[in-house]
């Protein structure tokens, strides 16, 4: 009987088959299709490591190396670390993190054929594989060591990456006051836009071109000859990103061109549309990348999900969908982040706070700024812009 249990034990040990050619890979769980990741895109040490459905970013792809004894390295393409059996734990349940690359065997790891394409992942140091942990299958779930049983939580597969260089890509933003940048002090508090942040949250092959400024509609931006100026120097494949609706309802602002005085109000179902069309007619024409941005909400969006702006972000859908443009719901993903706020924060650290304490409702702070950038580029993501093939 000792016998049989020892012959059953080891069959639950995988095969040592050292089949990984070195290179760079995504390793996606087969248990749930996410792919193994660096949370936040972290390059410090102690970084945890997770699972998250595909992104084009670096911390979801590993460069793995064999070191000459039937181990390999696995280190995340964006920190050069290495994956890292936590503390050195030896136990089940230990967790996996990035490290600095010592070479320890707790960072040395086999990868083992399971059949089907797949494999499993084994500390040379502890004997036990990564595993999603408890099979979840849920964004953001921690990956762990366990005793190998087996499991589809515990096998992976490796898929190639090319690491040929991506072509320079330009990006041009045409917008209004939360889209524009600003002028940045040692404060962490400065008003901001999100298009002078969305830069960090791309490679150095995208350079970032914002054409926003505050106080335009979608048909001032044109007669001041701001969207003549970006046709003037943007390329075919480049990129560019329109979010107006801010202004477009104000009904008593207007401008002054050439002596006539224009309305600032477009109304929703056919004016906004119609100059809209501007930017789609210019784009197609100029082979450019156009990206539809709905405008953000004013703060009543907290508690109540108040939503000055939805008349002119659901015309912004409507006009994507009939014209078969990328869309960007940054209207909806900002309502549904501030909506469980409630109340506001205290002190306020998404809107603008002005000198003397107030709040102002429509803009944004940094901190704002930072979180409406990644919408976007999430968004872009969503929308499967190829643009996402850029992120960080």
């Amino acid at each position: 009987m000792l016998r049989l249990i020892f012959v059953l034990a080891l069959s639950l040990v995988p095969a040592v088959s050292w089949s990984i050619d070195n290179g760079r890979y995504r390793i996606v769980a087969s248990s749930s299709g996410l792919n193994m990741d660096v949370s936040g895109a972290s390059t410090a040490d102690g970084a945890t490591i997770v699972q998250y459905p595909a992104r084009s970013g670096l911390n979801q792809q590993f460069d793995v190396v064999a070191l000459g004894d039937g181990s390999y390295s696995i280190r995340p393409a964006h920190s050069g670390k290495s994956l890292d059996v936590y503390q050195w734990n030896a136990n089940d349940g230990a967790e996996l993190r990035q490290w600095a690359y010592l070479a320890g065997t707790n960072q040395r790891w086999r990868i083992d054929s399971v059949g089907s394409g797949l494999n499993s992942i084994t500390s040379v140091f502890s004997g036990r594989v990564v595993e999603v942990w408890q099979a979840s299958t849920a964004a953001g779930a921690a990956l762990r060591l366990n005793t190998y049983v087996g499991t589809a939580n515990q096998k992976w597969s490796f898929v190639p990456v090319s690491t040929t260089p991506q072509a320079a890509v330009s990006v041009y933003l045409a917008g209004d006051s939360i889209v524009q940048t600003y002028a940045d002090t040692t404060s962490p508090n400065d008003q901001a836009g999100w298009g002078q942040m969305l830069p960090a949250l791309y490679n150095s092959q995208v350079t970032v071109f914002n054409h926003a400024i505050g106080g335009r509609t979608a048909r001032r931006f044109i007669d001041e000859g701001r969207l003549t100026a970006i046709w003037n120097v943007a390329r075919a494949g480049d990129y560019l990103l329109v979010q107006f609706g801010t202004n477009d309802g104000h009904t008593t602002a207007t401008y002054t061109i050439n002596g006539q005085t224009i309305p600032y109000y477009l109304a929703p179902a056919t004016d906004f549309k119609t100059w809209l069309m501007q930017y789609v007619t210019g784009a197609r024409s100029r082979n450019i990348r156009l990206v539809f941005v709905t405008p953000t909400p004013r703060n009543s969006a907290y508690c109540t999900g108040g939503n000055g702006t939805g008349a002119w972000a659901q015309a912004m859908r409507e006009l994507a969908a009939a014209q078969g443009i990328p869309l960007v719901d940054l209207n909806l993903k900002t309502v549904n982040y501030l909506r469980p706020i409630c109340p506001a924060p205290t002190p306020e650290n998404f809107f603008f706070r002005r000198a003397d304490g107030t709040v102002d409702g429509t803009h944004f702070q940094e901190n704002g700024a930072r979180i409406l950038a990644r919408f976007v580029a999430d968004g872009i993501g969503e929308a499967g812009v190829p643009l996402n093939s850029y992120r960080r």
